[in-house]
């Protein structure tokens, strides 16, 4: 696994990436921007001087049941993702 870097450093545009957050502890997350978050009707999680936010990354109809799809992240570093198991 890639060592964690500051979340100023993160790339805002690519992959979804491994992210602490101190309150939700290790979540894979992406960032989203403005226009993002209005088409789908997020547009709330933002103040007026934000260009997007980081969200946790969860598929629609996540089978947990949890209801959880988006959740707002205030992450502090960041980590690329390891790759999947070869077997």
């Amino acid at each position: 696994m890639s060592e964690w870097q500051p979340i100023e450093t993160a790339s805002k545009g690519g992959p979804p990436l491994l992210l602490w957050d101190p309150y939700y502890l290790m979540r894979i997350g992406k960032w989203r921007p403005r226009s993002w978050l209005e088409i789908m009707g997020h547009e709330a999680m933002l103040n007026a001087s934000e260009d997007g936010c980081w969200l946790q990354d969860l598929p629609y109809g996540d089978e947990r049941g949890r209801g959880e799809v988006e959740k707002r992240l205030h992450p502090t570093h960041w980590a690329r993702l390891p790759p999947p198991p070869t077997a």
